[in-house]
């Protein structure tokens, strides 16, 4: 009982550190999709008939975020699949629920834009008070993103859309849908985010748990100094 009661104390405690609200976490969620250090790839789960867990890493990009607020799908994501891969025919089953986590650059040297300091000159770099054990994977956000598959059947939007993803993936041009060079069939597919399980960072810090799934299709993802002081995504 004693252990239950400063598990809670401790879980309050944290979550009274940690001041980020439920816009800025969507924010934060949906921003992490456009940051380039995550190469845009992530890793794709299914579930087998045998309960047998099944992930694969797979390029993914942002396509459905614009300009244009007439989209339907903000915060989705466009994936290349090819039905060859067993991944693929799970998560392409009806009625399947699949999972994709994306994770910030694990390596030190890439800084968290949450916690860096902007030099005179314009560079990005750590503030020299933070330790190493505070730069790595365990400190920076990463989620994991529960949703399905739909096929991309709007002919009109195709093409705008494969250009979209050849430009952040220039190597899947050999494999695109009607690629001469490609040895399998492919499909366009939009992957939709129903649920969101964000981990911002270490918990004195940064927030864990759940995103407000309205907030994340509702907010303009790209983090600056002046919509959220000290919260911004590196430009250049």
């Amino acid at each position: 009982m004693q252990v239950r009661l400063f598990v809670w104390a401790l879980s309050v405690a944290i979550r009274a550190i940690c001041t980020e609200n439920k816009e800025q976490v969507a924010l934060q969620a949906r921003t992490l999709l456009l940051d380039d250090t995550t190469y845009f790839v992530g890793a794709l789960g299914t579930v087998k008939n045998d309960a047998t867990a099944l992930v694969a890493y797979e390029y993914f990009a942002p396509c459905f975020d614009s300009n244009d607020k007439s989209t339907s799908n903000p915060g989705d994501l466009l994936l290349l699949a090819l039905p060859a891969s067993e991944q693929w025919r799970l998560a392409l089953r009806p009625n399947t629920t699949a999972t994709l986590a994306v994770a910030s650059s694990p390596d030190m040297n890439t800084v968290d834009v949450r916690h860096g300091h902007m030099s005179p000159a314009g560079r990005l770099h750590w503030p020299e008070y933070r330790p190493k054990w505070r730069r790595g994977m365990a400190s920076k956000g990463r989620m994991t993103m529960y949703g399905h598959m739909h096929p991309v059947t709007n002919s009109e939007s195709i093409d705008a859309l494969s250009n979209c993803f050849v430009a952040h993936h220039p190597d899947a041009a050999a494999w695109v849908p009607g690629s001469p060079q490609s040895p399998h069939i492919a499909k366009w597919v939009r992957f939709s985010p129903a649920k969101i399980r964000y981990v911002g960072g270490f918990g004195d810090e940064h927030f864990i748990g759940s995103v407000d799934m309205d907030l994340y299709r509702s907010v303009e993802p790209g983090l600056n100094e002046h919509r959220a002081p000290g919260l911004y995504m590196q430009t250049a």
